[in-house]
């Protein structure tokens, strides 16, 4: 194991209640990628106890750290703050409210390893929405649910 992990798991947060549960979740019972992974949690000022829970929860956790922000009130700003901390050969950006199949973060690194990507994925739930590095832009897949079931779990 290096010291940089495989993936950098960048989640911006703003007060989102209960809906961060599953996501802790989730990220503990992942089956670790090679080198591991970090999961950055920016908090963009949250004004309910999102702060205190994500201290609570990342305290015994190396692999999980809190970025605490101004409120900024823009989505971008907490995304690109975990950017620019992100320390992994990949970088995935996860919504608070999502949640991942227990070997999503192994899958999508030996994939992206596989297929050459970049360094970054994005995923966009509702729409099934999946790409896997800069250079897959071209290979957008939209309305394929049963890829992004393949490949999150779902």
């Amino acid at each position: 194991m290096t010291d940089r992990p495989a993936v950098s798991v960048v989640v911006p947060v703003f007060s989102p209640g209960p809906y961060l549960r599953p996501l802790l979740d989730c990220l503990d019972r992942q089956i670790t990628p090679e080198d591991g992974f970090e999961a950055l949690f920016v908090d963009d000022g949250s004004t309910d106890t999102t702060p205190d829970l994500l201290k609570r929860w990342s305290a015994p956790r190396p692999w999980a750290h809190v970025i605490p922000l101004a409120r900024s009130g823009w989505p971008s700003r907490p995304r690109n703050v975990g950017l620019e901390r992100a320390r992994g050969e990949f970088v995935f950006f996860v919504d608070h409210d999502d949640w991942l199949a227990h070997d999503a973060l192994a899958r999508m690194t030996a994939f992206a390893r596989a297929h050459g990507s970049d360094g970054q994925w994005r995923t966009i739930a509702g729409s099934y929405e999946v790409a896997v590095g800069r250079s897959a832009e071209d290979f957008v897949l939209k309305g394929q649910a049963q890829v992004a079931g393949r490949l999150f779990g779902r």
